[in-house]
C-alpha cells in the first residue's frame, strides 16, 4: 500500500531473502521459528492501516500509537532475516548435515526466490498500483508541459524499471546459488565461498542505497 509520507524503503537484499529461504530448510527449529515468525510480524506491522493487525496494535496496545511510522518495524524485520540467512550460510559449511538435506535447500531456496522475481518480471503491469498523489502529480505535470501521453511514458518507464530490478535480482540469487552449488560439489572452499557471497550481497545493497543517498548528498566540512 502506500506510505503517506515516508520517502524511501527499507532494502533487505535479493541474495539475503535467497539465504533466508535456504535457512529455514537448514537452521534447527528452536532458532528458526522465533526468526521465521519475528520477521513476517514485523514486515506486517509495516504495512501499517494496510492491515487488520494494526487497527487492533494502534486501539488497544498501550504505546503503540506514538510511532511517527509503523515502518521503523521494518528495521527489526530486515535483522530477523540476515540473522536466518546468516545462520543458514553457517549451517551449509556445517559437515554434521547430510549433503541431501543441503542440496535441497540450495534448490527451494533458488525455486522460491528465482520464481518470484520473474513473476514480478512477468506480471509488472498487474502489480503496478501508485498512490492516487502520483497519477495526479502526473496528470498535473502533463497540463503543466502540454504533454498528454506523460502519465503512460511515466507508466511504461516505471515498468521497465520494475523488470529489470527483477532481473538484477534474478542475476544475484542464481549467482550466489552458483556459488554454493559449487561449494558443495568440492570445487571452492568454504571461506572463499562464504567471502564471495558477503561480498555480493554487499555490492547488491550498496547499488540499491546508492539510488538514495549517493556522493551527491554529501558535503565537505
Amino acid at each position: 500500500g502506500d506510505q503517506p509520507f515516508v520517502g524511501t524503503s527499507i532494502y533487505f537484499g535479493a541474495i539475503v531473502c535467497f539465504l533466508f529461504v535456504l535457512g529455514a530448510f537448514l537452521v534447527p527449529a528452536s532458532v528458526k521459528w522465533w526468526l521465521l515468525s519475528g520477521g513476517l510480524f514485523m514486515v506486517s506491522l509495516a504495512w501499517g492501516k494496510n492491515f487488520f493487525l494494526n487497527h487492533l496494535l494502534y486501539d488497544y496496545f498501550p504505546m503503540f500509537n506514538k510511532f511517527r511510522a509503523v515502518t521503523m518495524a521494518m528495521g527489526m524485520g530486515q535483522l530477523c532475516v540476515a540473522a536466518l540467512a546468516a545462520l543458514g550460510l553457517q549451517k551449509l559449511c556445517d559437515p554434521d548435515i547430510p549433503m541431501e538435506r543441503k542440496m535441497r535447500a540450495l534448490y527451494v531456496g533458488v525455486g522460491v526466490t528465482a520464481s518470484l522475481c520473474l513473476l514480478i518480471a512477468r506480471f509488472s503491469g498487474v502489480m503496478y498500483d501508485p498512490p492516487q498523489e502520483v497519477l495526479d502529480r502526473d496528470k498535473g505535470l502533463a497540463e503543466q508541459i502540454r504533454l498528454p501521453n506523460l502519465p503512460e511514458l511515466l507508466e511504461a518507464d516505471r515498468l521497465a524499471m520494475m523488470r529489470a530490478d527483477a532481473f538484477r535480482s534474478l542475476g544475484f540469487i542464481l549467482v550466489a546459488a552458483a556459488l554454493i552449488w559449487l561449494y558443495l560439489k568440492g570445487s571452492i572452499k568454504a571461506n572463499l565461498t562464504v567471502i564471495a557471497i558477503s561480498l555480493l550481497a554487499l555490492t547488491d545493497h550498496w547499488m540499491v542505497c546508492n539510488r538514495t543517498l549517493d556522493s551527491s548528498k554529501y558535503e565537505n566540512k
